[in-house]
């Protein structure tokens, strides 16, 4: 039920802990930090198997990012820091800072807001790609 939706990685999920195996090290291959916090460690702690991943795309970037993203935010409020500028701080690279940058320079960051609304930002760097978002 596992795989890239061919036949090896079918297979290969079959084998006496393959299915760990193989998730386990696609997890950290695929997965990274894009902020300099010092010395971390990503952790696969798989719960319910009875959902069918074969045909997904998402890997297991969407949960990895948002629980992260979510954490950076409570780093920064428990500093006293801007969401925004946090971010910018620990970004490990120029690259994934100017990508933030933009998005915060676009969205008008830290702008009022009416009663009742907020903004927020995050950031995501995958493979040759980096992305951030503000709502």
């Amino acid at each position: 039920s596992r795989g890239l939706g061919e036949i090896i990685t079918a297979l290969a999920a079959k084998l006496p802990v393959g299915d760990i195996g193989f998730s386990e090290t696609f997890f950290q291959l695929s997965q990274t930090m894009s902020y300099d916090f010092g010395v971390n460690s990503r952790l696969l702690n798989e719960t319910d198997k009875g959902f069918n991943t074969g045909s997904m795309r998402n890997v297991y970037s969407p949960d990895v990012t948002c629980a992260r993203e979510l954490i950076v935010d409570q780093l920064a409020a428990r500093m006293d820091k801007d969401p925004y500028a946090f971010r910018r701080d620990f970004l490990r690279d120029d690259r994934s800072r100017a990508g933030l940058e933009k998005v915060a320079e676009v969205g008008d960051w830290g702008r009022t807001m009416p009663d009742g609304t907020a903004q927020g930002i995050a950031f995501h760097a995958e493979y040759k790609a980096v992305s951030a978002a503000l709502v």
